[in-house]
């Protein structure tokens, strides 16, 4: 499924064990160099890691596709033999390798991104601009990367604000100055990929997140030379997830 020979882009620990990611398959790279990027397979992952054991028709009404676009998705990822078909409904054959291969092929989020400074610490600029974008469509934003994980998996003060937004906002109205990439507390991006928006919000008073792999793969990239065991909490948390919904279905 990956192969051992492909350059390796990042490192997690799980288990004791290093465990190398590495990047997209070639077949994700063929959809994405015809601009078109497989968004249903993504999100299907995503929705079966937060609900095993999902028929087709309701990973249809998560996804937001057509039964038959399911029904292709599974097949195709079944073949790869990361996901099976039990009495109970659709289930990944094993959480990690489901994991691994999702970081492994994901593309990013597409859009576009804006980049801006405030001396507030992070945690107040993300709940400024969820306040800001609240006033015009509250469910029009979430916030993931560093911010995200220290809710999910407390392990470092964040340093990066990351968030997602489904229109532009011009956050100077909230304080804020535009900066370039590397001086940047915090990223506003509107991306193209619908499946990060979680399929049911988080009861999380001002701080609606991101998919829970969303959170993972920003986390990874986010500045800090200890952003490796904040993916690792934040990986551990989302094993004990699946695991108590898979066994308690």
């Amino acid at each position: 499924m990956i192969d051992g020979e492909q350059q390796v882009t990042g490192v997690l620990r799980l288990d004791g064990e290093q465990v190398a990611l590495r990047p997209p398959t070639e077949a994700v790279k063929r959809s994405a160099k015809r601009g078109r990027v497989p968004w249903g397979t993504f999100t299907l992952v995503r929705r079966l890691i937060q609900q095993p054991y999902a028929t087709q028709q309701e990973l249809a009404v998560l996804v937001g596709v057509s039964q038959p676009r399911i029904s292709q998705a599974l097949a195709a990822l079944a073949d790869d033999d990361l996901v099976r078909r039990t009495s109970s409904g659709w289930v990944v054959r094993n959480l990690d390798e489901a994991i691994l291969w999702w970081l492994s092929t994901y593309p990013g989020p597409g859009g576009i991104s804006t980049y801006w400074y405030s001396l507030a610490s992070v945690v107040e600029q993300a709940r400024a601009v969820v306040e800001l974008v609240a006033e015009k469509d509250a469910a029009g934003v979430v916030v993931s990367g560093d911010v995200a994980a220290d809710v999910i998996a407390p392990w470092r003060a964040p340093t990066r604000a990351i968030l997602y937004a489904r229109a532009g906002v011009n956050l100077a109205d909230a304080g804020f100055v535009p900066a370039g990439d590397e001086e940047a507390t915090l990223e506003l991006t509107v991306p193209r990929d619908p499946g990060l928006w979680p399929a049911s919000g988080h009861a999380v008073p001002g701080l609606p997140l991101a998919d829970p792999l969303q959170v993972l793969w920003d986390i990874r990239r986010s500045p800090g030379p200890d952003n490796e065991e904040a993916a690792q909490r934040v990986w551990n948390t989302l094993r004990q997830r699946h695991h108590d919904r898979r066994y308690a279905a």
